[in-house]
């Protein structure tokens, strides 16, 4: 994928200047900048990293080391941080993006495909996806870089500073924050598939004490497969106060809104076709056509393109079938040429399918400075979001071999290519709680320099999943849900998408087809509670030896006191069709 970005400077150039620079640039900062020169410098919090201190691709500082302010250069860790300069320049829009380019991290969909679900998950070392954090709490979203600051990877088991991290190491997020000065940014980026984003940034001195930031975004990216995309909007809000020279209050919140459709490699299921034979209609046993299938059960259909045909019941029709090996664009050995699709980009998927995952959070830190060397912290994180994942996944290719429809109208679809799939829906939603209380005590002589934190809290983790499937509900059988809590399979409904209808969404049946009178509704199999309250406390130490400042050290030691409480929900039927 190609990104253009167009992020024009007025800061120091004239229209003329501007003009020539659009004409010549595929990248240009728009920011609008004004700073005062007589502003009161801030004693920073050894709890915060100013992220406006990054000079470029380069870091100086970061909280890899003990979770307090640190130089790099000083940190006994393997540290990666991407500053925000950077990860504008390469164009990534989000943290997985961003991951790829630190040593020894690979998101797990780059290994494992698409996720539904841990979209955020990234492998340190091949020691399998964690969870990320931001501002050291718990974070269960691929982060957008629209609100985002910096990241700091650490790699290795030395991550547990970090906090409950696994071996391999653990990223934090740290989010934009409220700055003294008034400044702006708009930014703008599309793809060479006819995808766009725009950004908007702004920070406003209030007064000497109160700062407000504000940022969002907007975004429509298509993908290189057909229908494929991820739209997301978001708005990140954050405040600063100083109400004394010794303490920071920070509150910031955000909301945002995303919808990935997940397209996937077609599969095939038709290289066993012979690619003559049809079927003139319904098959009794032991009559099959050559190089065709028997659909022997129940199978109810519904094609959303054709709805004035109702549900039919292609028990006794004809099916191709196949190896399921992913088809290409070129024959393969062992399959015929006709076992292949007409580009990469193929998919059948329909656009209303997909993730759609709506989440808010926000967060309040106090900072307090005693005397010269003594620093605590109190922090609070609440996040809450949801998924609705529409599981109507057309990844098989079959051709469509009936000459005529169950109801015994010709087939205007014969010899058409075309996915089918279940009408299954996930709702997933989490919420977390995570408090903290921190102390740090900062010392220093001609032989030592040595940074002590001592850290405390808990976090409340609820996550919840239910399943639900259309089926029929007036059939013969009249059970709904199998014993192993999926739908009956003869009440089971499919969808399917012949390959001249994927520009349409895909719409469930009427709740009573008026042609086959087959009534219909979502059905609740089975749901999944976890409950997982941790109390955890923690101390680190980050030394420098000799008066040279040599020997780098670093110490960290971390109890979780930890429960998880696991539920499964009896059967209840959906509220509603939809």
């Amino acid at each position: 994928m190609k990104t253009y970005t167009l992020l024009p400077n007025f800061r120091h150039a004239s229209r003329c200047v501007l003009a020539s620079a659009l004409a010549l640039a595929p990248t240009l900062p728009l920011t609008l900048s004004a700073q005062d020169e007589d502003s009161e410098i801030i004693e920073l919090s050894p709890f915060v990293v100013d992220a406006s201190r990054d000079v470029g691709y380069t870091a100086t500082a970061s909280l890899a080391g003990g979770r307090l302010s640190t130089q790099l250069r000083d940190t006994a860790a393997a540290v990666t941080v991407l500053t925000e300069a950077f990860i504008r320049d390469i164009g990534a829009t989000n943290f997985l993006e961003a991951a790829r380019w630190t040593p020894n991290a690979v998101p797990r969909s780059d290994v494992r495909g698409q996720e539904l679900y841990n979209d955020y998950s990234v492998s340190f070392r091949s020691l399998g996806g964690r969870y990320q954090t931001r501002n050291f709490f718990r974070w269960y979203i691929n982060s957008d870089s629209f609100s985002t600051a910096r990241i700091d990877f650490t790699r290795g088991p030395n991550g547990i500073v970090f906090g409950d991290s696994g071996s391999g190491g653990i990223a934090n997020i740290n989010s934009k924050q409220a700055l003294q000065g008034n400044f702006g940014e708009v930014l703008a980026q599309w793809n060479s598939f006819g995808g766009y984003r725009f950004t908007a940034d702004g920070n406003v001195k209030v007064t000497d004490t109160l700062y407000a930031r504000v940022a969002g975004v907007h975004q429509r990216f298509d993908d290189w497969r057909d229908v494929g995309l991820t739209d997301r909007d978001g708005i990140f809000a954050t405040v600063t106060w100083r109400p004394t020279r010794t303490t920071t209050v920070r509150v910031e919140g955000e909301w945002g809104d995303i919808h990935r459709l997940i397209t996937f490699g077609m599969l095939d299921n038709l290289s066993n076709w012979d690619g003559v034979t049809t079927n003139p209609g319904f098959i009794q046993p032991g009559q099959v056509p050559p190089s065709l299938q028997r659909q022997g059960n129940v199978q109810l259909v519904y094609n959303a393109a054709q709805s004035d045909l109702g549900i039919l019941n292609y028990q006794g029709f004809a099916n191709t079938s196949g190896t399921f090996r992913q088809l290409l664009t070129e024959q393969q050995e062992g399959l015929p040429a006709r076992a292949v699709v007409p580009s990469y980009k193929y998919s059948l998927q329909a656009p209303n399918a997909g993730v759609y995952n709506d989440y808010y959070t926000f967060s309040g830190f106090i900072d307090q400075r005693v005397g010269d060397n003594l620093f605590f912290e109190l922090a609070m994180n609440y996040q809450q979001q949801t998924r609705d994942v529409r599981r109507w996944f057309f990844d098989a290719l079959t051709i469509d071999v009936n000459e005529t429809l169950p109801n015994g109208q010709p087939n205007p679809n014969l010899g058409q290519p075309f996915g089918q799939a279940r009408f299954w829906n996930d709702e997933q939603a989490n919420r977390v709680m995570e408090m903290r209380a921190s102390m740090a005590y900062l010392f220093s002589s001609d032989l030592t320099e040595q940074r002590f934190l001592v850290s405390a809290g808990q976090r409340r983790d609820r996550f919840t999943i239910d399943w639900y499937e259309l089926v029929r509900t007036n059939g013969s059988n009249p059970r709904l849900v199998a014993n192993n809590e999926q739908s009956e399979p003869v009440n089971r409904i499919f969808v399917r998408r012949y390959a001249n209808d994927t520009s349409l969404n895909v719409d469930l049946p009427p709740a009573l087809d008026p042609v086959s009178g087959i009534a219909s509704r979502y059905v609740h199999s089975r749901s999944f509670v976890s409950e997982k309250p941790v109390s955890f406390a923690q101390v680190a130490a980050v030394g420098n030896w000799f008066s040279d400042k040599s020997l780098h050290t670093m110490f960290g030691a971390r109890r979780d006191f930890y429960r998880e409480k696991k539920q499964y929900w009896p059967r209840r039927a959906r509220s509603s069709h939809q």
